[in-house]
């Protein structure tokens, strides 16, 4: 029974699903960022299933992915290619969710800018094309591999709009796939496991004959993750076997250009052609002499720490020590009880007590125990390797004991023993650890002061020449009113219209120590151009609040940042959905209203579930007249809302549906997360209770804010 749970949901998280349009895409397990460190005031976002850490297969391609099979894309009766462009021509469309988002359309422009100057692929505008490619906002960084039936999408996620993401996520499109899947990668690279998240292994799984998988290894590939993908612990994922000079993920390699000549016929570009000439391309590690026996002292060490299984290297030259058939009798319980060992130490649950034990030899629970320490260091560089945090690599923890275990420290003196403490509590686990320090989320969040110790402790920081300030500064976020300006109408003239308007994000900081920081960073700062807007004085936020051009449209207080605001008592849900432990409920459906991470608040109400037959109610107090509407969908993500309908009430029971032309009237919705939509009421409503029932979204998530004014005034 219990090994039947991880088949279970090994088997339900394979069963990938591919989207055939913008609707119904499906939702489920997310690896977390692959790219970098996440923001720990960042609220979480919606999970998705994915492949390869960012991959999404179609139904043939799901099946290969499961049964191991061909990848490649290659029809086995006609020898056909099936996901390659024709000619290399890639119809696109930009979506209407990144319409308003500059820094996404230019890292869009440049990644296609590279890739038609460094290979023989273009893209052209879609007209009526039935295959094409879609740039859409989503969850996360992800793509389509290769051409499929109908559209091919790219998200451009929170934390994607960098010209090499959306140049690696391109090379999915185009039919490329990660050199560090190939079924020969461990000739090549190093993957430490234990590093990695343990959602996100499934990124570092090998697959099977993709078109790759017989040329030259590219560490400097655009489709190479980066050394520390999908960190846990602030530390590199995986590690070169050879001298490494090219950095992965920034740029389209020579190889990647050969290698897309090669898949669509056509030459390679001059470039690629001369650089070639000037590389030596590094092949794999070659078979040694066979003997039974170690061919290096490190053996018992190497083979006790699981390395036997991983590293070609010590496989041919350890065979005494990994137990490899050379005369040497073999450990009789050393087998799996069952076929699927394999798949499940490949997904990540040897962890699991009951299924290592029963699946021994994939699990490589057959070593031989660790020899005794030897406390003492065996190269130049340990003590350095100490100080910087890398004693979780296996390797300088086995050469380093000295530096890296805290119990040779007590054996050799207690001076040891406190230089060692220091060195651990000064200690920062993540690049990104300064950048939250000065951002101050030392003090407000626990996590990162345990895992920036370097940054946020005191004692670490050199003692500066000025004595400190003894007060410590108060940290609350000022509450700003803006002035309310009048709003023109963008669309034609008529009843019953809707338009956009603003920008939908206020100059107001996100964090109170964007005072503190240098403003010569708004321009470069991705961190500050996102959460300091009033300290950059961004052009891309509004400092006013804009209200329609009639008499009787005044703010009713549902957004913030006026002078008059509604309780929270005042709103009321069908329901709300959460997200770890932070939640969107109803009191959030406030216009301009963003994350707050210290109440686990998010930016939008938003429904549980599939949304389906959800709404949202709002008490103005008493009887109004309303006269417009406006709407946004979720704060710094993708959520929204398409399509909705509107109810009324004075009593806040009997609700009557809101109708022009004897029809209920369906309400324009968002088509981006946060650029405001208004639609206006052909026939003004008078009532003290209003409900929205969202119809269309990808997730009904909403802010909203009522124009109009009280019952008794004349509406003109």
């Amino acid at each position: 029974m219990y090994l039947l749970v991880p088949l279970l949901l090994m088997s339900l998280v394979s069963r990938i699903y591919v989207a055939q349009g913008y609707k119904n895409m499906p939702y489920g397990i997310q690896v977390p960022y692959p790219y970098g460190a996440k923001d720990p005031l960042e609220s979480p976002e919606i999970p998705r299933i994915l492949a390869m850490g960012d991959t999404m297969l179609n139904s043939g391609q799901q099946e290969s992915f499961i049964q191991k099979l061909d990848m490649s894309g290659v029809s086995m009766g006609s020898k056909r290619r099936i996901f390659y462009w024709p000619k290399g021509i890639i119809p696109y469309h930009i979506d209407c969710s990144l319409k308003n988002m500059p820094r996404a359309l230019a890292a869009i422009d440049a990644a296609i800018e590279e890739w038609q100057k460094t290979t023989c692929i273009k893209f052209v505008k879609r007209s009526a094309e039935k295959d094409y490619l879609v740039f859409l906002r989503d969850s996360g960084c992800w793509s389509s591999q290769g051409k499929i039936n109908g559209p091919s999408l790219i998200s451009v996620g929170l934390g994607c709009e960098f010209r090499n993401v959306i140049s690696h996520l391109i090379g999915h499109v185009v039919g490329l796939w990660h050199p560090h899947n190939r079924i020969d990668r461990n000739d090549y690279i190093e993957v430490f496991w234990q590093n990695i998240d343990a959602v996100a292994r499934s990124a570092f799984i090998t697959v099977y004959d993709t078109d790759g998988s017989s040329g030259p290894y590219e560490y400097g590939s655009i489709m190479h993750f980066p050394w520390d993908a999908f960190t846990n612990t602030g530390h590199r994922t995986m590690l070169a076997l050879q001298p490494v000079n090219e950095k992965p993920y920034s740029k389209i390699s020579p190889l990647d250009a050969l290698q897309v000549s090669v898949l669509y016929n056509c030459k390679p570009p001059k470039f690629a052609k001369a650089q070639l000439r000037k590389t030596r391309f590094i092949p794999a590690s070659r078979s040694f002499q066979r003997g039974c026996k170690d061919r290096n002292s490190r053996c018992p060490e190497w083979a006790a720490s699981g390395f036997c299984e991983r590293n070609r290297y010590i496989k041919e030259n350890c065979k005494i020590s990994c137990q490899v058939s050379c005369g040497k009798k073999k450990d009789e319980n050393c087998k799996d009880a069952y076929q699927s060992c394999p798949i499940w130490a490949e997904v990540g649950y040897c962890s699991r007590r009951r299924l290592a034990n029963s699946c021994k030899r994939s699990c490589g629970k057959c070593m031989k125990r660790m020899p005794k320490r030897r406390c003492k260091d065996r190269g130049k560089f340990c003590k350095f390797r100490a100080r910087n945090g890398h004693c979780s690599i296996p390797w300088i923890k086995m050469i380093c004991q000295q530096s890296c275990d805290p119990q040779c420290a007590r054996r050799n003196s207690p001076l040891t023993v406190n230089k060692s403490k220091d060195l651990i509590n000064c200690r920062d686990k993540y690049p990104f650890c300064k950048r939250w320090s000065r951002a101050g989320y030392c003090k407000t969040v626990k996590r990162v002061r345990k895992m920036c110790r370097g940054s946020c402790n005191e004692k670490c920081k050199v003692k500066p020449t000025t004595p400190r300030p003894t007060t410590v500064p108060t940290f609350k976020v000022e509450k700003t009113v803006f002035p309310v300006m009048t709003l023109r109408a963008s669309s034609p003239t008529g009843s019953g219209r809707s338009w956009e308007f603003g920008k939908g994000v206020l100059c107001i900081d996100r964090n109170p120590f964007c005072k503190n920081l240098p403003q010569r960073q708004c321009e470069s700062d991705t961190w500050m151009i996102e959460n300091c807007a009033g300290t950059c004085s961004n052009k891309d936020c509004d400092n006013v609040l804009y209200r329609p051009a009639d008499t009787c449209a005044n703010p009713l207080g549902i957004a913030i940042g006026g002078k008059s605001k509604l309780p929270d008592s005042a709103f009321k849900a069908s329901s709300y959905r959460k997200f770890a432990f932070w939640k969107a409920s109803p009191e959030n459906a406030r216009l301009y209203l963003i994350d707050n991470s210290k109440r686990r608040s998010i930016g939008a109400w938003c429904a549980a579930g599939n949304g389906k037959g959800s709404w949202l109610e709002v008490d103005l107090g008493n009887a109004k007249t309303i006269r417009y509407i406006a709407t946004q969908g979720r704060d710094k993500h993708f959520e929204k809302v398409r399509e909705y309908k509107i109810a009324y009430s004075n009593d806040g029971r009997n609700f009557m549906e809101y109708k022009e032309g004897g029809k209920v009237k369906m309400f324009d919705g968002n088509c981006d997360h946060f650029t405001p939509v208004m639609n206006e009421f052909r026939s003004p409503i008078v009532a003290r209770f209003i409900r929205i029932y969202p119809m269309k979204f990808n997730f009904a998530c909403l802010r909203m804010e009522l124009y109009g004014c009280e019952a008794n005034v004349p509406v003109i």
